[in-house]
């Protein structure tokens, strides 16, 4: 598998992209505040991309998930 470096326009546009809502997640950021600094972070969330891609390592606090099954129908079991 192979990923491309990122640069500070595309993450810019993902930013722009994101729904805003007041909720944040385990990182305690919302996505309001996010758009609103996303003029400042682009640069430096772009390096810390890259910087994982080539080193290959994520730190583990990255690797948090909350999933959350959603029924659609019939018994919830």
């Amino acid at each position: 598998m192979f990923m491309s470096p990122t640069d500070p326009e595309g993450v810019f546009r993902i930013i722009t992209s994101l729904k805003s809502k007041n909720r944040s997640g385990h990182d305690g950021i919302n996505s309001k505040l996010l758009k609103a600094l996303r003029l400042v972070l682009c640069e430096p969330i772009s390096s810390v991309i890259n910087q994982l891609l080539e080193t290959g390592e994520v730190p583990s606090n990255l690797k948090i998930a909350n999933i959350i099954p959603i029924y659609k129908s019939k018994e919830k079991n």
